[in-house]
């Protein structure tokens, strides 16, 4: 008895237009995003300002994402960043300065800069 497993197509990776989109949308929702819970942020105002975010970003992709899709970016970018700036710390200790390191791209560093504010 075999299963009929329709397995879904790849999306094709994000593009720098959206990712840039994302990172602007985030910047106007960034204290909603990284706030916790509580008395003054609800579930629905986080909800509400990502479905925010998600219009922003789709308007100008040419591949329509979802809300979930959209958090795990920011999830990955913001996870790649600091792993970039904390090898970029480590090889600022090694003995000479260590190797030279890629310039950042202006993503990148909006990003760098959202995750120092908080």
């Amino acid at each position: 008895m075999a299963l009929n497993v329709v397995k879904e197509a790849k999306k094709p990776n994000w593009e720098s237009r959206a990712t840039k989109a994302l990172v602007m949308a985030l910047e106007d929702h960034d204290h909603l995003i990284k706030a916790k819970f509580g008395k003054h942020v609800t579930k629905s105002e986080k909800n509400r300002a990502w479905n925010e975010i998600y219009q922003r970003v789709n308007s100008v992709a040419k591949v329509e994402r979802t809300v979930e899709e959209i958090e795990k970016k920011w999830s990955d970018l913001s996870s790649q960043v600091k792993h970039k700036e904390a090898r970029r710390r480590a090889d600022a200790r090694k003995t000479g300065g260590g190797a030279p390191m890629e310039e950042s791209s202006d993503t990148e560093l909006k990003v760098s800069h959202k995750l120092r504010d908080s």
